[in-house]
């Protein structure tokens, strides 16, 4: 089975990729940052991403990484905190992954 951890080089996707390779299992990560190493995704424009063949397991960990960035630019935090994960959610099912998607408990209007 595939593994697919969206945001692979933040702090709780670089830790879940590190554990499942550790495990022996078939892992790959993504970023936005240029020569990270993983597959390019930027949430903002999730359209351009082309999933993995095969399917398994997407973990999405990537997102906005704190309340002042969101806060700051609440339009760039919709589009990927809402719409890039809804789009990609729905381009990773559609390619035969489950999605199971890391959030945390802050919740706040912006």
């Amino acid at each position: 089975m595939n593994h697919l951890v969206v945001g692979a080089d933040g702090l709780i996707g670089s830790a879940l990729l590190a554990e499942l390779r550790s495990r022996g299992l078939a892992a790959v990560g993504t970023s936005r940052r240029q020569g990270s190493g993983h597959l390019p995704l930027d949430l903002v424009e999730p359209g351009r991403f082309t999933a993995p063949r095969g399917g398994g397991i997407a973990f999405l960990c990537a997102g906005c990484g704190g309340i002042v960035e969101c806060a700051a630019d609440p339009v760039r935090t919709s589009a990927v905190q809402v719409e890039g994960l809804a789009r990609l959610a729905g381009t990773l099912s559609a390619a035969g992954f489950r999605v199971v998607l890391v959030s945390s408990s802050l919740v706040f209007d912006g």
